[in-house]
């Protein structure tokens, strides 16, 4: 009797412990909605005015997520840290997943190493603080439009990609070269993507062109010095591109768009070939529709002259708050 008891206890606490979690699991999932939501009505993009290339008008966030949920990928080039462009960022994410339920969302700000922390907080095995903390997300390099990101793609069940190679392999191959890269184990490789060579393009000159006004230093390194320097950093920025290249080709699979959120150098002017997006349509095929939505900090009634050129819908936000 008193087995029989005990044993009708067990179950009977066993049952309440399961209905309690069950419950605590959608307050949870409501609880995770609700901040979702909030997250991104507390990021109201602020005056802003975008540019649609192809037919130089403005166009509406609506109209460009609906473009960019018919497109194989789409590619945001942020200005980091920007709020009100980070803040249109997260809207035109979570429009783009409204109309496309498949869409992906990729970042260059994650390294694939951090691929697991990002898996585990998605799935539930573990909660923000774990995430963070494995993750290495600080106030500094995660900003509330990136949070509202994940955020929603964690609603929608959607993926998120680690992107990037991890920042110690770009340094290598800016300190040893490619060689150096190619050198390291197959675990280590598949954390990294490095080109055999480095093709000459109008990137790879913008590039060299913006380290040489920032390394004279008031004439303290030869023009020589600056190029070098320059050429070194740009194989960190190769290694870079190849490898978030190489991502978001991958992360087709998992569903279409594959929306990456990026630096603006990586993805600007991509008409003029070479940087990132020239990396995906070499993986993808010359036919891949690739949609880059590009952020500026004009004025929205002082477009640069050359905006058209910069992407196939140039945002307008203004400057970032001093």
């Amino acid at each position: 009797m008193i087995r029989s008891t005990l044993a009708s206890l067990s179950v009977g606490l066993a049952c309440a412990s399961l209905l309690s979690a069950c419950a605590s699991s959608r307050t949870r999932d409501a609880a995770r909605t609700t901040d979702a939501t909030a997250l991104l009505e507390s990021l109201p993009p602020e005056r802003y005015l975008a540019l649609d290339a192809s037919s130089a008008a403005p166009t509406t966030l609506d109209q460009i997520a609906t473009r960019c949920a018919r497109a194989d990928v789409v590619l945001i080039g942020e200005m980091h840290g920007h709020p009100a462009g980070l803040a249109f960022a997260s809207h035109l994410w979570d429009a783009i997943l409204k109309r496309a339920p498949n869409a992906v969302l990729s970042m260059e700000f994650f390294e694939r190493d951090q691929q697991a922390a990002i898996d585990d907080y998605l799935g539930g095995i573990t909660g923000e603080d774990a995430f963070r903390k494995a993750a290495r997300r600080t106030e500094g390099n995660y900003p509330p439009g990136h949070r509202a990101m994940v955020e929603r793609a964690k609603i929608g069940a959607r993926p998120v990609i680690a992107s990037n190679a991890p920042r110690r392999y770009a340094r290598l191959a800016r300190t040893a070269g490619f060689g150096r890269i190619d050198s390291m184990t197959s675990e280590q490789r598949r954390l990294v993507e490095a080109p055999g060579v480095i093709p000459d393009s109008a990137y790879r000159q913008r590039f060299l062109d913006l380290m040489s006004g920032m390394g004279g230093h008031g004439g303290e390194m030869t023009p020589e010095e600056s190029r070098s320097m320059g050429e070194a950093f740009f194989r960190a920025q190769a290694v870079w591109d190849e490898t978030m290249g190489q991502s978001v080709a991958n992360a087709i699979r998992h569903g279409t768009p594959v929306v990456h959120v990026v630096g603006r150098f990586h993805v600007e002017r991509p008409r003029e070939g070479g940087g990132l997006t020239q990396e995906i349509r070499d993986r993808l095929g010359a036919d891949a529709d690739i949609v880059v939505v590009l952020m500026d900090d004009a004025l929205p009634g002082s477009p640069p002259e050359d905006w058209a050129d910069l992407g196939d819908v140039v945002v307008l936000v203004g400057p970032a708050p001093q």
